[in-house]
């Protein structure tokens, strides 16, 4: 009854060095929620091809669709997969990591899977996104306003997963799981935040009517380390 689940942004290193993380990563779990892929579509092919995963990703609903993805081993099932808009391109200025060329935040997006193990009784929906970053600087106020949107959009998701079914929503949170920004889905769900990215605690999952345990933060090729754990229902 138990799931493995790995959330990880790739960052920058070389397809090579990606590709050597995403299979020793797929070693260790039934699901990788992964962010920053959007022009990572050969490597994740190519993992396909040599492990038989299935890549859930969609890439036709707009240029930054395809910026998070879900691979989930062979011998899990994918019951279902859809796409869910949380915010559209914004306007936030150019002090923002990613906006500095154009002042605009890109849409984003929470992918989505539910997956089931052979022997469970209840399919796991895993969703994977990342929010908006930059928003501690005291000038981004409007980046702040749309991490809020971003949040809302977050917890309307999870409210409408099947009532009492586990539900785990992966994130680049681009902040500490404490930050006042957060308390909308601090109040609906729990939550593991490993530090993952030097001393900050920025990538997380988040567990509705499920529990973690063996929560660890791996090393990588990129600056965030992949953060790992095993979930059951509650």
């Amino acid at each position: 009854m138990s799931l493995d689940l790995c959330t990880w942004n790739v960052g920058n290193a070389s397809n090579a060095k990606v590709l050597k993380d995403l299979l020793a990563l797929l070693d260790q779990c039934d699901v990788l929620a992964l962010q920053e892929v959007g022009d990572r579509g050969a490597v994740l092919h190519q993992v396909c091809v040599q492990t038989g995963a299935r890549l859930v990703r969609f890439s036709g609903e707009g240029r930054s669709s395809g910026h998070v993805a879900l691979l989930v081993t062979k011998g899990i099932k994918v019951t279902s997969s859809d796409i869910t808009l949380i915010s559209p391109k914004t306007y936030v200025g150019r002090l923002v990591a990613g906006s500095r060329k154009t002042g605009y935040a890109e849409p984003k997006y929470i992918v989505r899977a539910t997956v089931r193990k052979a022997g469970d009784r209840k399919p796991y929906p895993v969703g994977v996104t990342h929010l908006v970053p930059s928003t501690s600087n005291p000038a981004n106020g409007k980046a702040r306003s749309l991490y809020r949107r971003q949040v809302d959009g977050c917890v309307r998701w999870m409210l409408t997963r099947k009532a009492g079914r586990p539900v785990v929503l992966c994130m680049d949170a681009n902040a500490g799981p404490m930050r006042k920004l957060l308390a909308g889905l601090r109040k609906i769900a729990a939550y593991i935040a490993p530090r993952s990215h030097g001393r900050r605690r920025i990538d997380h999952m988040w567990l509705r009517n499920c529990a973690a345990s063996n929560v660890r933060a791996v090393k990588t090729s990129s600056d965030h380390r992949a953060v790992l754990a095993t979930i059951t229902p509650a």
